[in-house]
């Protein structure tokens, strides 16, 4: 270790390197190797490195297809090398090789191809070989996690029995289902879903389960646990379980950084969330939220300190599915964050029902829903002008369908419940293939985060300071002063107009 918070890196010629604490995920000390922080960048630490050989593979095997003119092996190459993260000055080469040239037809063709995949075969299996060893030691560091996730990735190049057995002796203590012959592939399968959010499996005995005891979350339920989020859930979909945690821990992370935490001992517990395996359910359990829960995907309970959610069907798949539910698991736990973390002693969950304002609250759960990128992607600057709800005002206000926004901003929480839920219309989105239907509900909604995102980028710090002063005031000692006042506007019409040449800009 060298000065406060940093760490030293022994170089073997010249001046030791250093690197902030917080940058850092593994150090090697006279004792072994200790992990510092979560085992996530270990994973992508490893990937990195193995991801060259992969993309060295690629690349001298397409060209080895292509001196025989294997246009369809080659570009079955290209689009392995997309999902592995090419850069694309690499890609254009690749693919300016193939422009122009047509599939051989050549008698022997086909026992030159034969040829070619048994060469290709060979090579992959030798990487796989990398990605074994990297797996053995990561284990052998006691970061089994990290091991199985590097499984699932010798697995997507090349089929491995090899990773099974591996997987098989690294099963966690904690696996919550009963092991069978299926148990380490479901393994991996769980491992790379789980690691980026750094969520693990609740242990049976663990204190969490005496709390639901005697509830439907007693029984055929799994838990999770992230740095931020104890999760109980009927659900055991690793692929949807996974999204909504790092979508989630990666909304928590974001809030604590934007308006902070309170310094106390109950804003530091881990927000709890359920997760019903289907809308029935959701819809029948008996809690003591009186509101109607029909149109909702998921709702923050204040009084219980609880967030409640659904896995939906969709009839476009399990994708849509994921990014339906794990955009609504962050809209949520941003209302929790504010509600327990951000203000536990002193505001409410929203204000009163009269209180004016009530957009600030939905507006910025939805800024945040948006802009906040998954845990293991890159980018998260909340810049994203494509997100619906900008997408959605602009849209609205070229044909003259948003809600006046002098009213928007003045509405209470009872003025939004008094807004209907049926359809009155549909629209074109100009960044997603799909037609909207639009509610009034749908409006407020969009728009409230429109008006967000304009407070947030279009009026530099300022705008974002007076915004966030604007949602302390809501939460906790609502101010008489006019809305626009408070967002450090000269009048009512200045907000307005400056809003609309907002959403004009946007619809270019």
């Amino acid at each position: 270790m060298g000065s406060e918070g940093q760490y030293l890196l022994a170089a073997s010629d010249g001046e030791p390197l250093s690197f902030p604490a917080e940058d850092v995920a593994l150090v090697e000390t006279a004792n072994g190797i200790e992990l510092k922080g979560e085992a996530y960048p270990v994973l992508v630490a490893w990937l990195r490195r193995l991801n060259e050989d992969h993309l060295t593979l690629l690349d001298s095997q397409s060209k080895a297809y292509l001196k025989k003119l294997f246009i369809g092996e080659v570009q079955r190459l290209i689009d392995e090398a997309v999902s592995v993260g090419m850069p694309e000055s690499r890609l254009q080469e690749l693919r300016g090789r193939i422009a122009g040239k047509i599939e051989t037809t050549a008698g022997n063709a086909p026992r030159q191809l034969k040829k070619l995949r048994s060469t290709e075969e060979g090579e992959r299996e030798k990487l796989v070989g990398a990605y074994l060893r990297a797996a053995r030691w990561c284990a052998s560091e006691d970061l089994r996690q990290v091991a199985a996730a590097l499984l699932s990735h010798a697995q997507e190049l090349w089929p491995c029995e090899e990773a099974v057995e591996l997987a098989a002796e690294w099963l966690p203590a904690e696996y919550p289902f009963v092991v069978n012959n299926d148990s380490p592939q479901q393994w991996i399968r769980w491992s790379r879903e789980l690691l980026p959010a750094g969520a693990r499996f609740i242990p049976r005995d663990d204190p969490a389960w005496k709390a639901v005891a005697g509830t439907t979350w007693a029984k055929n339920v799994i838990g999770l646990r992230t740095k931020n989020i104890e999760l109980l859930t009927h659900s055991q979909d690793p692929e949807v379980l996974g999204a909504c945690l790092r979508s989630g821990e990666a909304a928590l992370r974001t809030l604590e950084k934007l308006v902070g935490r309170e310094d106390s001992e109950r804003s530091r517990e881990r927000l709890q969330v359920r997760i019903h395996a289907d809308r029935e359910a959701y819809l029948s359990e008996h809690t003591p939220s009186p509101f109607d829960r029909s149109w909702t995907a998921g709702y923050y309970s204040p009084s219980e300190r609880v967030s409640r959610f659904y896995v939906p069907t969709s009839r476009r798949g399990a994708d849509a599915t994921n990014r339906k539910l794990h955009k609504t698991f962050a809209h949520e736990l941003t209302h929790q964050y504010l509600s327990q973390c951000w203000l536990p002693t002193k505001g409410t969950a929203s204000g009163s029902t009269t209180t004016p304002g009530y957009w600030v609250v939905e507006g910025f759960a939805r800024f945040i829903e948006e802009q906040v990128v998954e845990l293991g992607r890159l980018g998260n600057d909340l810049q994203d002008e494509t997100a619906m709800a900008l997408d959605v005002s602009s849209g609205l206000q070229a044909r003259e369908g948003l809600l006046p926004t002098g009213a928007l901003i003045k509405m209470s929480h009872g003025d939004f419940d008094m807004l209907p839920n049926e359809a009155i219309g549909e629209l074109s989105l100009r960044h997603a293939l799909l037609e909207l239907q639009i509610t009034p509900k749908t409006i407020f909604y969009s728009q409230a985060g429109a008006v967000t995102y304009f407070m947030m980028h279009e009026r530099g710090d300022e705008g974002r300071e007076a915004l966030l002063k604007f949602m302390r005031l809501y939460y906790t000692t609502p101010s008489r002063d006019p809305v626009w006042e408070t967002l450090g506007f000269e009048s009512e019409e200045q907000l307005v107009k400056g809003f609309e040449r907002f959403l004009e800009r946007l619809a270019g």
